[in-house]
């Protein structure tokens, strides 16, 4: 179980890492970079809720086991009186005790994994909802993105509009008519067509 819960935090590292060294710059590499993070801290995470409960379920089987194999003395029928233990029983005897031992051991072996699986949890915990967060902001900029452009399109009709109703403008526009029609008259006096 440490050799898992090492590798746990091993990958946990590589998926921190994923977003270190990002050109800030590009957008659209950092928001790739999170997507995968977070994909990546979803598998994780499902992974280790996994082992989390193989985990529990082992635990739980040793105790179990050291429930069952605690030491009880042989006691026969015939024996009236206590003697001691003899040579064999003492070899078991001893054989019981380290055996438990061993259990002691592998159930604190299994209780430190647990704990690091639980700080493994926390982290991960602060890194979706550092996630959801940054989801977040993303769906709030562009909702204000598609208003802003709505906006946008409203002002450049309203100058448009303005703009054709400018006096200036009308004024532009006859004068340029009435010259139009001045020199048609100029041209049409020199060919001789009209005599004023």
């Amino acid at each position: 179980t440490d050799e898992i819960s090492h590798l746990f935090k091993q990958c946990e590292a590589n998926i921190k890492s994923v977003v270190e060294g990002v050109d800030k710059r590009d957008p659209q590499d950092v928001a790739m970079r999170k997507n995968v993070q977070s994909s990546l801290a979803t598998q994780m995470h499902a992974l280790s809720v996994t082992f989390r409960k193989d985990q529990k379920r082992y635990y739980e089987k040793l105790k179990d086991i050291e429930a069952k194999t605690k030491y009880k003395p042989e006691k026969r029928p015939d024996d009236f009186e206590d003697t001691g233990f003899n040579h064999a029983q003492m070899q078991e005897l001893m054989e019981a005790e380290e055996s438990v031992q061993d259990r002691e051991r592998e159930i604190e072996k299994v209780a430190e994994g647990m704990r690091d699986l639980q700080n493994i949890f926390k982290e991960l915990a602060v890194l979706i909802i550092d996630q959801g967060t940054i989801i977040d902001r993303i769906d709030y900029n562009i909702e204000r993105a598609g208003a802003n452009t709505a906006q946008g399109v409203e002002q450049l009709r309203k100058a448009e509009d303005s703009q054709r109703r400018n006096p200036a403008t009308c004024c532009i526009m006859v004068l340029t008519v009435v010259l139009g029609v001045l020199f048609l008259i100029l041209v049409l006096k020199v060919l001789g067509y009209i005599s004023i």
